[in-house]
């Protein structure tokens, strides 16, 4: 009796470890099926890119913005700008096409940088690329659900909005928030999540 029990927990311990390594690809799968459109902002500091005599606006920090929608653009990526920053001012931009979202569907900003770790410059022209793309969404019509940022620079960039005239709130908090666009801000990998609003009036 004893041995028959032995076997059949033997059996269900092996049945469930499987059952979780078939379920894991799936979760994967399924976390980059969540979003019907993607808005991907690539930071880049670009060392030496105006070096003549008298110049004053290095480190220039490029900003290339691309997005994919499963029905406007088929899950095609599409170049849409590319905006220069010093610092936190905007000094250039360069528009490639328009921006085609579906504004029915659930939609993502996503922030990388392209040479891994972001100093401040690349942090700061994210945040304002952030509130800028922010913009563009609403005039559609749309919003993005969540605004994802590497871990590595999600307090930099959480404290780069602020400067943008972003606040934290407690989103569970029973009180009013006085906004007209709330943004909620994740890192990747998951572990960091702040709700903002903006109030230009602070």
């Amino acid at each position: 009796m004893n041995r028959r029990l032995i076997i059949f927990s033997t059996l269900l311990l092996v049945l469930s470890a499987a059952l979780l390594i078939l379920r894991e690809p799936k979760c994967q799968a399924s976390s980059a099926r969540d979003f019907d459109w993607t808005i991907t902002v690539t930071t880049e500091e670009l060392k030496d890119y105006f070096t003549f005599p008298g110049n004053n606006l290095n480190p220039i920090v490029k900003v290339k913005v691309v997005y994919q929608d499963k029905k406007t653009t088929k899950g095609e990526e599409v170049t849409y700008e590319d905006m220069y920053f010093r610092g936190c001012e905007a000094v250039g931009l360069r528009r490639y096409s328009v921006l085609n979202i579906n504004n029915t569907g659930l939609g993502a900003i996503r922030i990388a940088h392209k040479n891994g770790d972001a100093g401040s410059g690349e942090t700061c022209a994210a945040a304002n690329a952030i509130t800028r793309l922010l913009l563009d969404t609403y005039i559609l019509g749309d919003a993005p659900s969540v605004v994802l940022v590497p871990r590595t620079s999600f307090s930099a960039i959480a404290q780069d909005l602020h400067k943008e005239n972003f606040f934290p709130f407690d989103s569970n908090a029973n009180e009013a928030v006085p906004a007209s666009i709330i943004l909620s801000l994740a890192s990747e990998p998951d572990g960091n999540r702040q709700s903002m609003y903006y109030n230009s009036g602070n």
